[in-house]
Parts: structure tokens; sequence; C-alpha cells
């Protein structure tokens, strides 16, 4: 299939097994090529050093289950793929980068060579099927790498479908691109289109991610399911459109997805919180909302009594907020698994609002810090806990809660996530530098947030004040 030229365009990736013949590490090379064009030269190897080692991993998945152990079923695919991970090295000095020049763009080619050990995968795997505890060190490295992965998608989804242009519907080439991809029925070409289709969600730009998942919707007919999966793919892809609309603040538009997403599945839990969300928006009564927490509640009990003690907590009936979540908390710490940790830091984050509601700053701050040790990477926690210093006037940490925000940087620092966030990051150090009389530091602050985010509330009014206290000081 030829593909079609975009800026950044991933031109393509390959990979061979070959078998070493003086040792028993079988080497597997993959190769990937792009075109350079806006991007750097550093960026662009990243991203091909990601693509060729996901092709590798790929290719070593396929050896590692042909083991007897896994004929037998004695793991699940999740395992294969997290041992997997774990078991293949890069090669030292293995990788190979070539420039040229193509159709008048510059082209990287670059090929790398990874190694899966014989022994020491019958010897992981056997550890593992007879320890299954074990399987948890090999699961932490595929977390890991899978987050390293997302973030070079990111990247080569920017640069394919040029995601910072003004357009925000699909040209005529992009869509044909696509279709290609729909119409190679293959999981793969699946999820490229599903990482372009997040992408442009992610940035913001909302009638383009809409596009892209009706196509994908549109031309799925082709892809073979397994058994169950045919069910969760759509309403995944309804969840999505949901999110879409919601982002549009269109409530109607929202409904008729999450309704279809639902008609797949009555009992997808974000899809619910989903419909919970709209019949908030479009004025349900606080009685028809806590009552479709119920409903919530008989899926998932963490999620019911979180979303309850959030409708609770709006109409200051702390009390009763208190007592859901807590409920909720004592579910997880009775039932621990990754995701449910993963919303235990939530948890601890609506604690701690539900805390500084009724002025207990103690153990708002306690709260806030428990939500942070459990997910150091939650930067809404940890604006809360910088939002709660400076409400307590502990400016100097307040300032280091927001500094910290600042320099972090989870994908792409273009992502509207992360743009949105880091504006008020700024926003509000600015707001602890003018507290601590550094107005040079404050107005330069205010301007990276209006730079951000030029539509952020007060941070206009912030900076006009501050330019007459510092007029007002000389």
């Amino acid at each position: 299939m030829k593909m079609r030229m975009f800026w950044g365009t991933l031109l393509g990736i390959t990979g061979s097994l070959l078998l070493s013949a003086v040792s028993e590490a079988r080497i597997i090379t993959g190769t990937a090529e792009y075109y350079v064009d806006n991007t750097s030269r550093v960026e662009i190897e990243k991203v091909a050093l990601e693509s060729a080692k996901r092709e590798a991993l790929e290719q070593a998945g396929v050896y590692i289950e042909s083991e007897s152990l896994v004929k037998n079923n004695a793991l699940e695919k999740d395992a294969v793929k997290a041992i997997t991970i774990g078991t293949t090295k890069l090669v030292n000095n293995s990788i190979k980068k070539q420039y040229s020049q193509e159709n008048g763009k510059e082209k990287l080619t670059l090929t790398a060579k990874f190694d899966v050990d014989e022994k020491e995968v019958s010897e992981n795997l056997k550890r593992v099927a007879e320890q299954k505890d074990l399987l948890a060190l090999f699961e932490q490295e595929m977390n890991s790498y899978t987050d390293q992965l997302l973030k070079y998608e990111y990247l080569k989804a920017v640069s394919d479908f040029n995601i910072d242009q003004d357009e925000n519907l699909l040209t005529e080439q992009e869509k044909e691109c696509l279709f290609e991809y729909m119409q190679l029925g293959t999981i793969d070409g699946l999820q490229t289109c599903n990482s372009y289709a997040y992408t442009a969600y992610i940035y913001g730009k909302y009638k383009r991610a809409e596009q892209i998942y009706k196509i994908i919707i549109e031309n799925s007919d082709s892809l073979k399911w397994e058994d169950g999966t045919e069910k969760n793919f759509y309403g995944y892809m309804y969840e999505m459109l949901t999110e879409v609309r919601l982002k549009m603040n269109d409530y109607v538009g929202a409904e008729a997805y999450v309704d279809k997403a639902l008609s797949y599945d009555a009992e997808r839990p974000k899809a619910m919180i989903q419909k919970g969300e709209i019949m908030a928006a479009r004025g349900a009564s606080v009685a028809e909302q806590l009552k479709h927490t119920e409903k919530i509640e008989k899926i998932n009990y963490v999620t019911g009594n979180s979303s309850r003690a959030l409708i609770l907590m709006k109409e200051c009936r702390y009390k009763e907020a208190f007592d859901c979540l807590n409920k909720a908390i004592l579910y997880i710490e009775k039932h621990p698994n990754e995701d449910n940790i993963r919303n235990l830091s939530v948890l601890y984050d609506n604690l701690g609002e539900l805390y500084e509601k009724i002025s207990d700053y103690k153990n708002a701050e306690e709260s806030y810090k428990k939500g942070i040790e459990l997910d150091p990477n939650n930067m809404n926690i940890l604006n809360s806990l910088g939002c709660l210093y400076e409400k307590t006037q502990n400016y100097t940490k307040a300032y280091d809660a927001f500094d910290r925000i600042i320099k972090y940087n989870p994908v792409n620092s273009r992502t509207d996530w992360n743009s949105n966030m880091k504006a008020l990051a700024y926003f509000n150090r600015g707001n602890i530098a003018m507290y601590m009389r550094k107005y040079e530091d404050a107005l330069q602050d205010y301007n990276m947030a209006k730079k951000l985010d030029p539509n952020l509330e007060n941070v206009y009014v912030m900076n006009e004040k501050v330019e007459k206290m510092r007029r007002n000081e000389n």
C-alpha cells in the first residue's frame, strides 16, 4: 500500500527475525523510516527507535507465545506481553542511522537489533507460572515502556496530521489515508487511526477527532473480532465521541452518543458516568442525579460512591459526602489492584477538597499528600495542594508545588491538557510571586499564562494589579 505524504510521515516499519548460530539468543531487527521535515533529527530518531522497538517486541511476543507454557494456557496474553518486554534487550552498538534525500525531503532510515535469550525466557515463564506475584515486576516494566511509546505516538500523529494547523476539519488527503489504514482490516491499522483521533482530541481539535472516530466506526466491518471484543470496541468509540461533544458543550449530541455506547453494553461504567454528567448539565434534579449513582454503584461500587460524593459536595451535604468517599476508600483498601490504586489517588484529592470545605486544612493537606504519594504524576492533586498552601499563606511550599507542575511534561508541551494546566500553574505561581513582592517574576508568569491560555480567567486583572503595585513601589 502506498502511504500518502504528510509532514513527517511514517513511511513504514519492517522487521526480520534472525536466528543466532552461536548463542541461545534470538536476534530481532526492527527498521523504521521517517521523513524528517519540520521535526528535529533528535526527536525523529527517538520516534524511529521506539517504532523499531515496538516491531521487535511484537516479533519477540510471537516467539514467546510458542512456548509450551503459553500453549497450555498457563499464562494470559497480558502476562506474555509483560514477560516479552522484560526479556527483550537492545543489542549494544546495534543502532544504525542513515539520512538520505527522497522526493525533495530528508528521510531517516533507522535499524536496531534486540535479543531474546531463550534460556532467560524459559526461566521467566516458569517462575511466573509458579509464582504469580513475580508478574508484577514484569508488568511494571511494561507500563513504563508503554508510557514512553505513547509519548512518541503523539509526536508521530502531530507530524502525520500537522495537528497544529488552524483548520479543524480533515482534508480529503487525510481522509484517504485513514480509509487505507482501516481497509487493511488489521488491529494495527485500527490502532493507528485511534491514535490520530485521540491526539486530535487531546489537542482540542474536537471536530477533527469526531470525524476520525466516525471514519473508524464506518470502516470497521473488515475487522475480525474475538468473543466480546466487538461490543467493547463500539462502546469505547461512542464513549470517545461523547467526550468530544462534552468538550464542545453539546449535551444533546453527547447524550445521543452515550446512549449509543450504552446500547452495546448497558453497564459500561464510563458511559454511565458520562450519562450522569449530561443529566446534571441538562438540569436534572439532585434527586434524579443521586438515583443515577445508585445504578452506577451496582456496576462499580467505588465509582458509584465517588460520583454520589461529588454531587453531595456541591449541595453542601458534607457529612453524607464524607460517608460516600470513606466507603469507596475502604473498599479499595480491601480490594487493591492497579486500577483501584489510581482511583484511590483521585478519592484522596476529593477528600482533601471536602476537608477544605469545612476548613480542616491539616487533614486536607494530609489527604492531598496521600493522593500524590499514590500517583506522583497526578498534577491535578498537586495543584490542589498548591492552592491549599496559598490559602494558608505557606507561600514557599505553594511556589514549589506550582513550579513542579510547570516543569512536568507528560507527553508534549503543546497538548491541550498540558497547556491548560501549565497556564493555570503559571498564573498561580505568579500570584505567589506577587505575595512575596517579586513583581517582575509575577509579571513574567502572567505573560506565560496568557500565552498558553489567552482565555484564562483573571490573569489580565491580576497582571494590571501587579503593574500598579510595581509602579507604586518604585
